[in-house]
């Protein structure tokens, strides 16, 4: 299924979304099944269904930072796609490869920031279907962190490309890759304590409180 956006093309895999609807529905519910004799069954379904929406607005959010910043630099959306590996497709009408670097980076910081207005609300109603935000922060955060891995069609990729190529004192592929991913990961740790000591790490073991 393919709509128009703002002169955009957006393809929408239908199946897909659909399967991933429900397939994290059943996943939310289940997450949320220990709050059960605090919530009541229907507040653990709405809750439930309110988290495949924020999980899919936060995908949306972050493919709409690729798009934004492309247009920003002067590249041309020739398809924002969403299936099993939503993707923008753009020209890069002379960008530079640092601005390409931007373009990676914005979707990740995004959903960053989508994640943390999330884990505001989790941490701060504690009330009943208000719990989804902050599971869906630490989801987007686990999400926008991958993203970020320096391999294959990841952001992250050309964003190592960029550093080994200007910034690593011209040292080989096969040195510079497990130095890089060895500080990207104590970074990914370092955050992650981080976010999780403001979210609460209650969301982590799946016993958020609830009023």
């Amino acid at each position: 299924m393919t709509v128009l956006v703002f002169g955009v093309p957006v393809e929408v895999d239908f199946w897909v979304t659909l399967v991933f609807a429900l397939s994290f529905a059943g996943v939310s519910f289940f997450y949320f099944w220990g709050l059960l004799p605090r919530m009541g069954w229907k507040t653990l379904v709405v809750t439930s269904l309110i988290s495949v929406v924020l999980m899919m607005v936060g995908i949306v959010l972050h493919e709409l930072g690729h798009a934004l910043v492309v247009v920003y630099f002067g590249g041309t959306i020739k398809s924002v796609v969403f299936a099993l590996t939503p993707s923008v497709d753009f020209y890069l009408n002379r960008m530079t490869q640092g601005e390409i670097v931007i373009v990676s980076l914005a979707g990740p910081v995004f959903g960053l920031i989508y994640s943390l207005i999330n884990a505001a609300i989790g941490r701060h109603t504690g009330k009943s279907v208000f719990v989804a935000a902050g599971y869906i922060a630490l989801l987007n955060f686990i999400y926008s962190m991958i993203n970020l891995l320096p391999f294959g069609d990841f952001d992250g990729a050309s964003i190592f490309d960029y550093i080994h190529k200007n910034l690593a004192l011209q040292l080989p592929g096969s040195i510079f890759l497990p130095i890089y991913t060895t500080i990207y990961f104590a970074l990914v740790i370092l955050a992650f304590y981080v976010f999780i000591t403001f979210l609460g790490k209650e969301y982590v073991i799946g016993k958020p409180d609830v009023k």
